[in-house]
């Protein structure tokens, strides 16, 4: 169930009980109204960088409304139409604006464009107050219905045998569910700590290595399903991935999991994350079941913390870097932007719209000459006021800065801001971005992985199979794409085989007196799959996918790896890992019965209900 706002705007005031009633029988929730006239500092929160828009929603008496439904954005989106009414009329002429605008600007309503961009306009227009002072019709909508309507539409999909035990399910692992973005937490995160880039030169591990300098590690998996790894990347280079996968492979949409459990924020593009000041190579201690959420507000709070600093340091931080040698080297950084993950995935939607709309406008013919622009002038600069002096005719322009006459020549389309638009940095046969949905699955690096992670990722592809059309991926990372990266992708390959009804097309079978370790045929192993049902053909799942995803870490071999090193850190290791593995074959004989009920019963309970495999799972030890 998301959540949208509406924005009923001046000229379409007198319309806005038809509205409301349009959004009723397209089956939206009305969660919450309000009649109202913004504020000049509202507004400009409501519409950044947009003066015009702002100005005119704070000119007269508005409609607020928060819609909820399953897909609430993209479904509001089709029905509003396109911007400009006139292009609305001519394709879709039964849209809100086709029927009620005049021009962009007076085009009758406003509806938030992500999920993420509903939630930070609710939470500006709609300030949370105690929920015991609600109407009682308002508090059942605002706190009990987006939930249990999302758990019944998902029972219509599933169709469970016992719908009462189902729901209760649900309702254990989706609860809380959140109404709006992360809180800040209260406690300081950067104190006590310091602030380490997490790039490095040894991050690049795969032979073939992507153009774009901020990508690293970035692979699909060798088999069939449509699956990604990639490194935490800087924004430019996870821009620069997703017009590819548009542009080279078609992809229409992206499910995009970070399975990293420290806060981390982008600071001038770059991801930092916070280190102890004894151990700058090694990641925070492990913050062990911390859920999507308080990793958020911890990140709010980092993000806070980095600027205050900076704004006591002459606008610098300091961040260090690691060298060739792991010694790490301090550097003072002029810090000219902080992004949280979420505002980071934010941006890329913003880029993904302003590029679609960047070659609608393309594609509506040449810019006149004398047009005010601002132009994309160099990395340093930025942007900077001018007026095209010359077109091209072949997508390119000629652009005279206003302040000191400068011709600046063959600038794209995409390089400059025109009405309004954002610039998106992009060859000239970009075709924009996937739609994109963001998922936080916080695993500890190396250690046994929870059960909770495993649902999580069990929910996630529940939504891909949801909407899938064919031209959808996944896409795990974390700090370098190697260990959580390759174990998540293992988990959605399982889950995508079992879907398929994946069949073993060989007899397999293990050597008791003669084990390959290197295949994972460890003692505990062994003990485990003589408690499974088809327990070799459960294995034989597990290790097709993943030697399938093994193109930076192969778990059976790094299990083996270990042992042979001998040393404590590497026995430690290999114990993780072996643990790791089993998990995993415990995940993959769950799927296999678990698919053919549409995941109606989570991992977690599934595992409970093992008893006795969870005994057995204490037990093994890396022999």
């Amino acid at each position: 169930m998301e959540r949208t706002l509406v924005v009923i705007k001046p000229d379409a005031i007198s319309k806005a009980e038809q509205i409301k009633e349009i959004a009723e029988h397209s089956g939206f929730y009305v969660n919450r109204r309000k009649d109202t006239t913004l504020t000049a500092d509202q507004a400009k929160q409501l519409f950044p960088g947009d003066q015009s828009q702002a100005a005119f929603v704070c000119s007269g008496p508005i409609v607020l409304l928060v819609l909820s439904k399953v897909d609430a954005v993209q479904s509001w989106q089709r029905i509003l139409g396109p911007a400009d009414p006139a292009i609305a009329k001519r394709d879709a002429e039964s849209s809100i604006r086709a029927q009620f605008g005049t021009d962009c600007l007076k085009n009758a309503a406003h509806g938030s464009e992500s999920v993420q961009a509903a939630n930070r306009e609710i939470d500006l227009l709609f300030s949370a107050g105690p929920v015991d002072k609600l109407p009682a019709r308002e508090y059942l909508l605002e706190t009990v219905m987006p939930g249990l309507v999302e758990a019944l539409t998902d029972m219509c999909f599933q169709k469970p045998a016992d719908p009462y035990g189902w729901l209760t399910q649900w309702l254990q692992k989706n609860r809380p569910r959140s109404s709006g973005q992360a809180t800040m937490c209260k406690e300081p995160v950067l104190k006590g700590h310091n602030m380490k880039s997490d790039t490095f030169e040894g991050i690049h591990m795969l032979e073939e290595k992507s153009a774009h300098s901020g990508i690293w590690n970035c692979r699909a998996v060798s088999g069939e399903p449509p699956i990604f790894g990639v490194g935490q990347c800087s924004s430019g280079g996870l821009l620069y991935m997703l017009q590819d996968l548009k542009d080279a492979h078609g992809i229409d949409k992206c499910f995009c999991a970070q399975l990293r459990e420290d806060p981390v924020v982008y600071i001038n593009g770059e991801p930092c994350s916070v280190r102890n000041p004894d151990a700058l190579n090694d990641p925070v201690d492990a913050l062990y079941s911390i859920d999507a959420m308080e990793l958020e507000a911890m990140e709010a709070r980092l993000k806070r913390d980095v600027l205050s600093y900076a704004g006591i340091h002459r606008g610098q931080v300091e961040i260090y870097y690691q060298q060739p040698n792991m010694d790490n080297e301090l550097n003072q950084v002029n810090v000219q932007e902080v992004f949280t993950m979420r505002e980071t995935f934010d941006w890329l939607v913003a880029q993904g719209k302003a590029s679609e709309a960047a070659a609608i406008a393309a594609a509506n013919g040449p810019i006149p000459v004398e047009t005010g622009v601002m132009v994309f002038y160099n990395e340093v600069e930025g942007f900077k006021p001018g007026k095209i002096c010359q077109d091209h005719g072949d997508g390119t322009f000629d652009v005279v800065l206003d302040d000191n006459g400068e011709i600046v020549e063959k600038k794209t389309r995409r390089e400059i801001k025109i009405g309004g638009e954002e610039a998106v940095q992009a060859p000239e046969t970009s075709k924009g971005l996937p739609d994109l949905a963001y998922y936080r699955i916080p695993i500890t690096d190396e250690t046994p992985p929870e059960e909770k992670d495993f649902d999580d990722v069990v929910t996630m592809m529940r939504d891909f199979a949801a909407t899938n059309t064919g031209r959808s991926v996944l896409v795990f990372s974390c700090t370098i794409g190697r260990g959580r990266t390759t174990m998540a992708m293992v988990c959605a390959s399982i889950l995508w085989y079992a879907m398929k009804g994946w069949q073993n097309p060989e007899i397999t079978f293990i050597d008791r007196e003669s084990p390959n370790l290197a295949r994972g045929e460890w003692k505990g192993v062994i003990d485990l799959l003589a408690m499974l049902d088809d327990g070799m053909d459960v294995k034989s799942l597990v290790d097709k996918c993943i030697d399938e995803c093994a193109h930076i870490q192969n778990l059976r071999e790094a299990i083996a790896e270990c042992k042979k090193n001998g040393d404590a850190a590497s026995l430690k290791r290999g114990q993780n890992y072996l643990e790791r593995y089993c998990y995993l074959i415990l995940f993959a004989a769950y799927a296999r019965g678990a698919a053919q009920t549409g995941f109606s019963q989570t991992f977690s309970n599934w595992m409970s209900t093992h008893w006795t495999l969870k005994r057995l799972l204490k037990r093994i030890v890396l022999e």
